[in-house]
């Protein structure tokens, strides 16, 4: 809620800051979180629509030798829409990180679709 609340209109623009950070400590681990907008600069009084990346980075924790084995699904939107501003790329780069964090036990189904 707070890194959400730095995107508050009353809070620095994009104009005046190239990317937001923060970071949130718990009893055992700290997220940074930094928003990196896809514009460095807008015009005031107009409504934009700004593509942002959020890049979420944890500490590294060890591995546990008994964590329960997963099974994930993942629906991939193969349609033409998804060929605008390489959406499409994106999520199969995003899908390609997350493969790497699978374990040999793990179990990975990919559903996809288009119109």
């Amino acid at each position: 809620r707070r890194f959400l609340a730095l995107f508050e209109p009353n809070r620095a623009t994009h104009t005046q800051r190239r990317f937001i950070s923060m970071s949130e400590t718990t009893d055992k681990n700290t997220i940074h979180l930094t928003a990196v907008p896809g514009r460095a600069k807008l015009l005031r009084g107009i409504k934009h629509t700004v593509q942002v990346l959020v890049q979420i980075k944890t500490d590294e924790i060890a591995e546990d030798p008994n964590r329960s084995r997963l099974q994930v699904s993942c629906v991939m939107d193969r349609s033409g829409s998804m060929q605008l501003e390489k959406r499409l790329t994106f999520a199969i780069h995003g899908l390609r990180k997350f493969i790497k964090h699978l374990q040999p036990d793990d179990t990975l189904n990919i559903v996809t679709y288009s119109k």
